[in-house]
Order: structure tokens, then C-alpha cells, then sequence
């Protein structure tokens, strides 16, 4: 009987304690509080959207030792390797302004052709660094289809004429802004803008060309990013 008093006992002091506890809390029903409690949380921020248009370019003929061409209406970027005829591979480098922006603000980036026409049935385009550094002071390079790496790169599968046409170049940009591409232990300057050869990504056999409008033009190539800071 005694164990029964005790745990009796013990539940009456609980009840006391939990009443009391309860007894001495209020709930604030202030206009204040009110007003606190039906506030909407802040939205979250929108990426700002920064475009950069191209401002000049070149374009050559990959290992033909042909010279670079300045900037015209239409660009090309074309493929020609079939069986054992001589191969040939057109490209064209932009230079695109360099960004006021950390490599970790960049949310995405895309680089967008405008007008577009496609030879052939599809088209493979790839976008990488170029090494042509110099072409930024006005220098025509040596080697215009030197690549600072082939990694992080774009890629786009052209399959009809249209405009314009995106392609996605988020980790790309992100490199150049940080100025190290690891894979070849590369570095650019970060007074360097950005220079992007487009060109066919590979020396599989294949034919066709895509052009586009050049720099300069109402519709030439723009960078867009959306910058998440």
C-alpha cells in the first residue's frame, strides 16, 4: 500500500506542477503580435540576367596554315572529313567581355547564335578556351586553333535552322573566371576577357556547316548569364 501512495503522490505533485506551469504562461494577443504572426517570409531574390555581346572575332581554317579572317556578316563552323580525302575543319574564336562577377556567382551561362542555318543533317558544335590570348591586344595569333584545354567545354547537336540557339557554357565560364583550367594545368590572367573558339568537337568523319550572324550584327552572338549574387 505504501508503494501506491507514493507513485499517487507523485502523480498529484506533476498534476500541480504542470497546472502551475500552464497557469502562468498568457498568450499575447497584442495587435503586435497578431501583425507578426500574418507577415509573409521575404521572397527569395531573383538571378540578376547580365548579356555580353561579342566584340570581335576570327576565323581560320584548323591545319591548313590558312590566315585568320577578321570579323564578317556570317560566321561558319563546318566539318569535312570523309574516308581519305584531305580533312578540313572551319572554327571561329570570340572575344566576349569579361564579366565584373565572382566564378561562384554564376548561377548559369549560355551562349546563344542567332540565325542559324544548317548544311547538311545535323551539326555537332563544341565551345572551349582558346589559348589566343593575345588576340585581346590586337595580336593575330600564331596559332589560331590552339586550345587552352578541351575541358570544361559546350556542346550543342544542331539539327534544324532556327534562332537562336543555347549553348550551355555554366562550368566553362565559371574556369575562365577563376583562371585555372586543372586538367592541362592551364592559367589565363584575370584581365583576360573571355575567348571561346567554336568549332566541330572531334575528327570523326562527317560533313556539314553551320552559320550564324556575326559580331557586330543586331542579332550576333551574346553570352547570357544569370548571376545568383
Amino acid at each position: 500500500m505504501g508503494g501506491f501512495r507514493s507513485v499517487g503522490a507523485a502523480v498529484a505533485v506533476a498534476i500541480a506542477t504542470t497546472t502551475t506551469a500552464c497557469t502562468g504562461h498568457h498568450l499575447d494577443t497584442t495587435p503586435q503580435a497578431a501583425a507578426a504572426s500574418s507577415r509573409s517570409p521575404s521572397p527569395t531574390p531573383q538571378p540578376r540576367v547580365i548579356p555580353l555581346k561579342a566584340k570581335k572575332s576570327f576565323s581560320f581554317v584548323a591545319r591548313s596554315g590558312q590566315p585568320v579572317a577578321p570579323d564578317t556578316a556570317r560566321l561558319v563552323v563546318a566539318k569535312r572529313i570523309i574516308g581519305n580525302q584531305p580533312r578540313s575543319m572551319r572554327e571561329v574564336t570570340l572575344l566576349i567581355p569579361r564579366p565584373s562577377l565572382a566564378a561562384n556567382c554564376v548561377l548559369s551561362a549560355q551562349l546563344r547564335l542567332h540565325t542559324v542555318a544548317l548544311s547538311g543533317s545535323q551539326a555537332e558544335v563544341g565551345v572551349f578556351p582558346s589559348a589566343a590570348v593575345g588576340f585581346a591586344r590586337g595580336h593575330v595569333p600564331e596559332v589560331p586553333s590552339q586550345l587552352l584545354d578541351n575541358q570544361p567545354s559546350g556542346h550543342l547537336t544542331v539539327i534544324a535552322s532556327r534562332s537562336p540557339v543555347s549553348i550551355e557554357v555554366t562550368e566553362l565560364v565559371r574556369a575562365w573566371l577563376r583562371g585555372v583550367f586543372p586538367s592541362q594545368g592551364a592559367a589565363v590572367s584575370h584581365s583576360v576577357p573571355l575567348l571561346f573558339t567554336i568549332q566541330p568537337p572531334d575528327l570523326t568523319e562527317g560533313r556539314y556547316g553551320v552559320t550564324f550572324a556575326g559580331v557586330g550584327r543586331h542579332a550576333g552572338p551574346v553570352l547570357v548569364i544569370q548571376d545568383r549574387c
